[in-house]
């Protein structure tokens, strides 16, 4: 039996115990009063906010609250980090880089911004007609681009009916795919992954050929590359990891439509669209092994990382969420 001193001093010891790993699991929390439009971009020391309105404001996560930036900015597509430097299309035709918390401009952008994108530690702007590297140049698109997506030192770009692959500052591959609209897409193991709203699709890394179609009856919102396999997560609320082949290696069914899926040391991270829930599953088996649950409020911007940290954003019923920054498990 143990004495009721040292019960005492084992009870409060506990408590501060689970405080303890409860403060790390909710980790730090701002109440904002921007009505942010983007994922946070966490770069260097700093978070990066952006809304739809042009104002912008940047956080030191040591201080209480973000201050307000003077130069409005209305990003066209979501800001990235790329190299410690933070980069943003606006919709006036500008690519802006973040400096001292100000904004200065790199290069006019002449056509409809698709999206910028890190391709080998460089900012790529993928337009309508042509993707832009400020200090490399530009690629002509045989194709008007309708989405891109990195994967790996790969950016992959699509048009209505055909797609191509950049690597190495050069096109890799073109092909035609009529199968879109495209929602997703890496390469893995020389092969190309490509997910539409009705169905996966693996092609041949050399011609672009299908070789492999699995219907998932729901669309396809990413896919990740996983060494020789592939991670998917739908909107009928899977997740799934398949070999090359296509064969379903396993499927895991999360709480809620994936807002999207993403590469973590010890699995794949998942966040649940108008839900509270962030999940880590296990690469081998698809079991859950962690989970942080919003304290109030639900997630309907995709969540962004750095390192082992997430940042992710609660709406409730006003429009200015709470920003949360999450330590996830190393």
């Amino acid at each position: 039996m143990i004495p009721a001193k040292e019960a005492k001093r084992l009870f409060f010891a506990c408590l501060v115990l689970s405080s303890s790993v409860l403060c790390r699991c909710e980790g730090k929390s701002f109440p904002l009063d921007l009505a942010v439009s983007f994922p946070p971009v966490m770069c260097g020391d700093k978070v990066y906010l952006f809304s739809a309105e042009g104002r912008n404001q940047t956080l030191d996560p040591s201080e209480d609250a973000p201050s307000c930036n003077l130069f409005p900015l209305s990003p066209a597509a979501p800001p990235l980090c790329v190299d410690g430097k933070t980069y943003i299309a606006d919709s006036s035709g500008t690519l802006f880089v973040m400096k001292d918390g100000s904004p200065e401009e790199l290069l006019r952008l002449d056509g409809r911004i698709i999206g910028v994108y890190d391709l080998d530690g460089l900012p790529a702007v993928v337009l309508e007609r042509r993707v832009v590297i400020p200090g490399t140049g530009e690629i002509q698109l045989p194709f008007a681009a309708v989405s891109a997506f990195r994967s790996a030192s790969t950016l992959l770009v699509f048009g209505e009916k055909d797609g191509l692959a950049l690597s190495g500052g050069k096109v890799s591959i073109a092909f035609g795919f009529a199968k879109g609209p495209v929602k997703a897409a890496c390469v893995a193991g020389g092969m190309i992954a490509v997910g539409t709203d009705k169905a996966l699709f693996i092609l041949d890394g050399k011609k672009g050929r299908i070789r492999k179609r699995l219907h998932t009856k729901s669309e396809i919102v990413a896919l990740v590359m996983d060494g020789d396999r592939i991670a998917s997560a739908s909107k009928d609320h899977m997740v799934r990891l398949l070999d090359l082949a296509g064969r379903v290696l396993w499927q895991v069914r999360v709480p809620g439509r994936p807002l999207g899926l993403w590469p973590h040391e010890k699995g794949f991270l998942t966040a649940i669209a108008a839900g509270r829930k962030m999940l880590l599953i296990d690469r081998e088996k698809g079991a859950e092994t962690w989970s942080f649950t919003l304290p109030e409020g639900e997630m309907i911007i995709p969540p962004s990382f750095s390192g082992s940290t997430a940042a992710l954003f609660a709406f409730g019923s006003k429009p200015q969420p709470t920003l949360f920054l999450v330590d996830t498990p190393r």
